[in-house]
């Protein structure tokens, strides 16, 4: 995965349990530190995180 698609203070999800967490830190030699939602933290490779797409909040005119 490129760490371009995850990023500090961003959710992703771990891939194999479709989990969602937060990024805490991430490093170039691929690594993140992630926070679970129900506490807790955790060192997971890169790999095994996908990144999620924000919302878009669509505007009416």
């Amino acid at each position: 995965m490129d760490k371009k698609y995850l990023s500090q203070g961003a959710n992703a999800r771990i891939k194999q349990t479709g989990q969602v967490v937060e990024i805490k830190q991430i490093s170039d030699h691929g690594v993140a530190l992630i926070k679970f939602r129900t506490g807790g933290q955790y060192i997971l490779l890169n790999d095994c995180l996908e990144g999620m797409e924000e919302p878009r909040q669509e505007v009416q005119h």
